[in-house]
């Protein structure tokens, strides 16, 4: 290793002096004193760890590493849901393998495809998923990974159920933070606070940006429900959802979550995504203390903002999901095709200690549209949704107790309904309460709606 590093300055120190012979001869002398070494530290390895990429490079460079494709016997392949076909390809072609062990999820997304045209999709199965089905045909068994050690226990409660047939088991947990289980912000939305408008950038395009509603212009217009959803070419934005996000930001940094816990803003669509990133710029102009706080929480990667597709494999101690869709239709888009019910499983899986969904309740969780946030509601015969126990629901962040002994339920859970700033707790008032712990039943099915939307 010693040979390795000493060649490389050697290298770097003469790139900015010598002549381009003399320059060629020390990249010669560099890279073959790497290899060198790369063959001898392979040749007295037991365990490799490597990218399937990387892998795929020391064992196709045959005159350099010959004996890595001797000596390879067995692979264990993590994260195998988002290995593309090629990649699992080039191992079949190592001689030497005895034995692959294939560790992945279906229920989440498949990898991205790459044309020629440099356009990414994604299929609408993987590898790994076609693979499980073959096994599934010739009636042979896969092992099921079942104890999951990330989620809060709501929160693993509701993807166990929702994804997993309630088979993932999980360990009951307790906390005095404020910031743990699953919370759903239940704002108003027939009744936009903020709209959308186009601005023109520096550089001549257009940038998005938000905008206050007048409290009295409010609500329907001329008898529609109107809702908050924007729509952006093949993409859609909710201005309303991302004031309520920053304002809510805004109060992390004044409880100081930022100093101990990671948070990650996942959203449905990119552009959401943009519009957020945006307001928090505009912050800076208009409170530059507290929009330099969050960019420099961002900067820190104590926050981020993310699609779900980007998200996947990540994890945050917070995470707040923008739902976005809002319509008086109940059209949920994408999220009711096959992927969609993919993208839910990955945002409703990435929080270790709290999830807080950010949404239009009576479009996500509305029956028609079969997904798995309709869980979290019970319906009634006239239509309207009351939360179910696992689920706390608040008007705003600004509702959270402050305090660490909250009160809490018989079953050690908060069902908190915020009107007015005042908290109601189920034995004062208006929410069901189920006894047996069993509401969220079976996995639900997803429906498939086909407007031709991008996923981004």
């Amino acid at each position: 290793m010693y040979l390795c590093v000493r060649a490389l300055i050697d290298f770097r120190v003469a790139a900015q002096y010598a002549e381009p012979s003399k320059l060629k001869r020390l990249e010669d002398k560099f890279e073959a004193t790497a290899n060198r070494i790369t063959n001898q530290m392979l040749s007295s390895s037991l365990i490799v760890f490597s990218t399937l990429t990387e892998l795929h490079k020391l064992t196709c460079e045959t005159f350099k590493y010959s004996g890595l494709q001797r000596r390879i016997k067995f692979v264990i392949v993590d994260e195998a849901g988002t290995v593309p076909e090629w990649q699992a390809a080039f191992l079949i072609k190592v001689p030497s393998i005895e034995k692959m062990v294939w560790i992945g999820d279906t229920k989440q997304l498949p990898p991205f495809i790459s044309n020629p045209l440099g356009k990414e999709r994604r299929p609408t199965k993987g590898f790994l998923e076609r693979v499980q089905e073959q096994f599934a045909n010739a009636k042979i068994s896969i092992p099921m990974l079942l104890r999951q050690f990330r989620m809060h226990e709501d929160i693993a409660q509701l993807v166990s159920a929702a994804f997993y047939d309630n088979k993932l088991i999980f360990d009951k947990q307790k906390s005095s933070s404020e910031y743990t289980g699953l919370f759903w912000i239940d704002y108003n939305a027939s009744q936009p606070t903020h709209e959308v408008e186009k601005w023109k950038s520096e550089m001549g395009g257009t940038i998005l940006r938000i905008k206050k509603v007048p409290s009295h212009t409010r609500g329907s217009e001329a008898g529609k429900d109107t809702r908050c959803e924007y729509k952006v070419g093949n993409s859609f934005v909710n201005a309303t959802e991302v004031a309520q996000i920053v304002e809510d930001l805004t109060l992390f940094l004044k409880r100081g979550v930022f100093v101990q816990k990671s948070v990650a803003v996942i959203c449905f669509y990119k552009k959401q995504v943009e519009l957020l990133e945006e307001t928090i710029n505009e912050l800076e102009k208009k409170d530059p203390e507290m929009g330099q706080d969050l960019s420099a929480a961002c900067a820190s990667g104590k926050l981020r903002f993310q699609t779900v597709d980007t998200s996947q494999g990540s994890e945050a101690n917070v995470v707040i999901l923008s739902g976005i869709r809002s319509n008086a239709e109940r059209n949920v888009g994408f999220l009711a095709k096959s992927t969609g019910e993919k993208r839910i499983c990955v945002a409703l899986s990435r929080a270790c200690e709290a999830l807080f969904i950010v949404g239009d309740k009576d479009t996500l969780a509305s029956p028609s549209s079969k997904l798995a946030f309709g869980l979290l509601w019970n319906s009634s015969g006239s239509g309207v949704l009351t939360p179910r126990r696992q689920l706390k629901t608040l008007k705003s962040f600004s509702h959270l107790r402050s305090n660490t002994g909250a009160q809490r339920a018989s079953d050690d859970l908060l069902i908190a309904e915020a009107y007015g700033g005042s908290a109601l707790l189920p034995e004062t008032g208006g929410l069901e309460v189920l006894e047996d712990g069993k509401e969220f039943g079976v996995k639900k099915e997803v429906g498939c709606a086909d407007d031709g939307e991008f996923y981004f």
